[in-house]
């Protein structure tokens, strides 16, 4: 499915397949009335030679990304970057990795401010991002990304796992400039769709995947809603933690974060204060 960025709100048309030449039509020309043809002679066929394999170009990986602007990366990730839930086509998963708390991870908002001014945005870079689905002759996305949210992600404790919907192109756009590895992700089995109780589109999934592991949730479209459902289904400790699109991750966030991911909270669902 091609992208749907809420800091563009388009989506990627396919391109669509050029019309196939119309056969040259028979000759025309004819003989006289009284001419005699004389038998001809009948000449092997000549080998076809086929045509030779073209061979694709090789994508060059451009260095970290600058401020200037450009276009950036992809940087292909490493073969651990699984989708969770691979197991059941995306739908359950029970995770065995270890006991850390998870963090599921939003782009759009917590990372990427898409609704801020650019004079506010002290620390960021502008990136131009060609994500499938984004190709020419489609303008690429501005992203702005702080690469300092990288270590402060590592440093929280947690195990961190995309919960966007750039899915594994996160890994190959996103982690270069943050410098994060390559790290597991979500795997959307209905992406956008409109639940019938209120509940964002992500929440249900979110909540089988991590299975009752303590984990924090950074998204800039948490509601009530959603706080109300994860209270009642999930099991264990849960910090779902909604950000300003507007202002992106803080520094006092990152504390909150570390100070929650350090001793996870026993019970309902917490949001931030």
């Amino acid at each position: 499915m091609p992208y749907t960025h809420r800091c563009c709100r388009r989506h990627a048309v396919g391109a669509f397949p050029r019309r196939g030449r119309r056969p040259l039509p028979p000759s025309r020309g004819c003989l006289p009335e009284a001419a005699v043809v004389p038998a001809i002679a009948v000449v092997p066929a000549i080998a076809v030679v086929p045509a030779i394999a073209v061979v694709p170009a090789i994508a060059v990986v451009p260095a970290a990304a600058e401020r200037s602007g450009r276009t950036v990366g992809p940087n292909v990730p490493p073969p651990a970057a699984d989708p969770v839930a691979a197991d059941t086509g995306g739908r359950d998963h029970r995770w065995v990795t270890d006991s850390r708390p998870l963090l599921m991870l939003d782009v759009d908002g917590p990372l990427n401010p898409w609704l801020a001014p650019e004079a506010r945005l002290a620390g960021y870079a502008v990136h131009r991002m060609r994500p499938p689905g984004w190709e020419p002759p489609h303008d690429p996305l501005l992203v702005r990304l702080n690469p300092a949210h990288g270590p402060a992600l590592l440093a929280l404790g947690c195990e961190l796992v995309w919960a966007t919907t750039w899915k594994d192109a996160a890994n190959a756009w996103i982690a270069p400039v943050l410098g994060l590895p390559a790290l597991p992700y979500l795997d959307w089995p209905d992406g956008h769709h409109v639940d019938p109780t209120g509940v964002h589109w992500k929440t249900r999934h979110l909540v089988r995947c991590v299975a009752g592991r303590p984990f924090i949730w950074v998204d800039d479209e948490i509601g009530p809603t959603d706080r109300r459902w994860v209270a009642r289904h999930h099991t264990g400790p849960a910090l779902l933690y909604r950000v300003d699109p507007a202002v992106g991750l803080r520094p006092d966030d990152f504390d909150t974060l570390a100070a929650w991911a350090a001793r996870p909270t026993p019970g309902p669902a917490a949001d931030k204060p």
